[in-house]
Formats: structure tokens, sequence, C-alpha cells
């Protein structure tokens, strides 16, 4: 797998937040109809707040929970930019302190891929890597400026991660 570990932050996510059915497989309706609600006047908001590179699309996924009436897991969904400014001029937002992720930039732009994706960091690398998940901070999915379909657009998944302690 094609991955690099780094450290960043502390920054933001900024945008709009929503809470979904959590969906491992097929397409999610409510975050495709969330990134179409995007209007002019959000994107030149999130234009003046992003200044994290690389510059482009940023998502996270966290809190999920499963509740006993409900048939599937949700989650909470932002979808936004990042940005180390404070004033995140009223858009929704999720803070990250400084952490180290492994970053796997994905080839593929096709939905299947890129879950088949997530699989693999989970059940191939994480298990084998010299890498344990730090529980709590969420994951991050990035896309580089540019039309998300478009498959030579960059696409990244960040993972947080700690080195594993040898004794």
């Amino acid at each position: 797998m094609d991955y690099r570990i780094e450290e960043k932050g502390p920054f933001q996510i900024v945008g709009l937040k929503q809470r979904v059915p959590f969906i491992t497989e097929g397409d999610h309706k409510e975050i495709l109809a969330m990134r179409e609600s995007f209007d002019s006047s959000l994107l030149k908001k999130l234009e003046k707040l992003s200044d994290v590179k690389p510059y482009g699309g940023y998502n996270a996924v966290y809190d999920i929970s499963e509740n006993a009436i409900e048939t599937v897991p949700y989650c909470n969904v932002i979808l936004g930019t990042l940005t180390t400014k404070m004033d995140t001029l009223g858009l929704d937002y999720l803070h990250f302190s400084k952490t180290t992720w492994a970053i796997f930039t994905s080839k593929e732009n096709n939905q299947h891929y890129l879950q088949e994706t997530w699989k693999k960091i989970y059940t191939e690398w994480l298990p084998f890597s010299e890498y344990s998940l730090i529980e709590d901070t969420p994951n991050i999915f990035f896309t580089e400026n540019g039309e998300i379909d478009n498959p030579k657009i960059k696409k990244e998944i960040w993972v947080p991660v700690r080195k594993t302690q040898i004794s």
C-alpha cells in the first residue's frame, strides 16, 4: 500500500456537519446530498479559511454509535476544508490536536476501490505495521481541489496512529 507517515496539526475541519447512517459499502446518498448542498457562499467561506496543505476538500467520520432501535449504526460527518484559524465563520468544525497520521494515497477514484482501501488499512496494514490506531481521533478523507469524481484527482485517507512500543 502506498503510504507515508506525517505529523500534522493542530487544525480543524470546518464546513457542514450532519448525522448520517454509517455505511461501509456502496454510495452514500446523504453525504452526496451534503456535498451537492455547497453553495457559492459556503464555498467562498471555505476558500477563505483553507490554510492547511494540501488544499482541497476534507471530511471526517466520527462518533459512530449503534442504537438498539435503528437497523444501522449512525455517525457524524463533517465536510469542508482544513484551517488553523480560530474564527470558523459560523461553520461547523471539528478540532484536531497535533497528531501523527498514516496517509494512504489512492490511485483509483471509484467508491468500491476506496472502500476496499479502508478495509485493507485496518485488516492488512495496521495489524502488521509498527503503528497502532489512536482511538477517539477520527480518520480523515482528503480530495484534491477539483471535480470529486474525476479519476485524476488525488485522494488520501488519513489514519491517526502512534508508533508501537517495542520492549
